[in-house]
């Protein structure tokens, strides 16, 4: 399986919600709320289904399925504080040259990018590869 995802640049406010102090405290809410719900509007604009977003309070971010074709890609939002980051797990099966078949998960993550890049909030959109490294466009 592989994963890659886009870094970015984006001013939405800081809507992480913490409690506690000291040993107690705690991420009640990761922040990246309103940014994980225009992602997700962006995507259903473009006619691709999206999940109920979940807060994944272990790693910080929020979590949703986009869906085309028939294909689920789960799509991991981080706001972390300076580094914003798009995170989209699938695969892009090599066999699928053998059988000429388009690439979904190519397809949804240059429409992502696409959608991204085209809307005022988002700025400085690049790929990413796992490990959070800058890559060339698949």
């Amino acid at each position: 399986m592989g994963v890659t995802g886009f870094e970015f640049e984006a001013d939405f406010p800081d809507d992480t919600i913490e409690e506690g102090e000291g040993e107690d405290w705690r991420v009640v809410r990761p922040g990246g709320m309103a940014m994980a719900h225009a992602v997700a509007d962006l995507l259903r604009s473009a006619g691709i289904g999206v999940s109920e977003l979940e807060p994944d309070l272990e790693h910080h971010c929020w979590v949703f399925t986009a869906e085309k074709d028939r294909k689920c890609y789960p799509i991991y939002v981080y706001d972390l504080s300076v580094d914003k980051l798009i995170m989209v797990h699938g695969s892009s099966p090599w066999f699928k040259h053998l059988f000429d078949r388009r690439d979904v998960f190519v397809e949804c993550l240059e429409t992502l990018y696409g959608l991204l890049s085209s809307d005022p909030r988002f700025s400085s959109v690049g790929w990413v590869d796992v490990n959070g490294r800058p890559i060339a466009a698949p």
